[in-house]
């Protein structure tokens, strides 16, 4: 079993994070495969996708060597569902103190998020191993690096609806990571089964990430 630990070098180490929503479950597996095939070695399902619990169970089978994460987790029966089925990490899109004891009991990593410094704070302090900037769009990237002045201990993954460009300058900023959604999954390329085409635009955005000095 992979544990919690293992999952944040991971994600510290990759500074990546593709994160899939918006489409059928049907296409997890061949996502997954693409995505694997860039060099990348973890990803996220957002439960806004019908019936995607059970394609992150046949995911994790196919592709054990990857880290496979459940976002939009609301609910401590959508966190215990999450591990249940072998997700290596829950994320939150909110500070949702109730998904917190079904995660760190599996030993998963525990994402939650928030905005504000008190919000983000609060996250980290409840346990949160890595927080989650959302929506980071909204934000600047220097935000990130005025936030760690007085709160070094915060490690940042920003999320929401980041371009590559914002996404490198918040690497540059001092974020641990960056989530990127429809900037690397695009629907039509889904739809019509390019997922090479996919493969090569996560590939692009893993190497430029990677490039950023830190």
């Amino acid at each position: 079993m992979v544990k919690a630990k293992e999952t944040v070098s991971l994600l510290k180490e990759e500074r990546i994070l593709p994160i899939v929503r918006g489409i059928d479950a049907e296409y997890a597996v061949d996502l997954a495969r693409a995505t694997l095939a860039s060099g990348c070695r973890i990803m996220e399902f957002t439960l806004s996708i019908p019936g995607i619990v059970k394609e992150v169970g046949r995911v994790k089978e196919m592709f054990p060597e990857m880290a496979v994460g459940l976002g939009t987790v609301l609910t401590r029966e959508q966190a215990k569902e999450a591990v249940k089925v072998g997700a290596d990490f829950v994320v939150s899109p909110i500070l949702n103190r109730e998904i917190i004891d079904e995660v760190k009991k599996a030993d998963k990593m525990l994402v939650l998020a928030g905005l504000t410094p008190t919000e983000l704070y609060e996250a980290y302090r409840l346990g949160s191993d890595v927080v989650k900037l959302f929506p980071a769009r909204e934000m600047n990237p220097s935000y990130i690096r005025e936030l760690r002045g007085p709160l070094p201990e915060l490690e940042i993954l920003a999320t929401g609806g980041l371009s590559l460009i914002m996404a490198i300058e918040y690497i540059a900023a001092g974020a641990v990571a960056v989530g990127l959604g429809s900037t690397l999954y695009k629907k039509e390329l889904i739809v019509q089964k390019k997922f090479d085409q996919i493969t090569q635009i996560i590939e692009n955005a893993y190497n430029r990430i990677k490039m950023v000095k830190l």
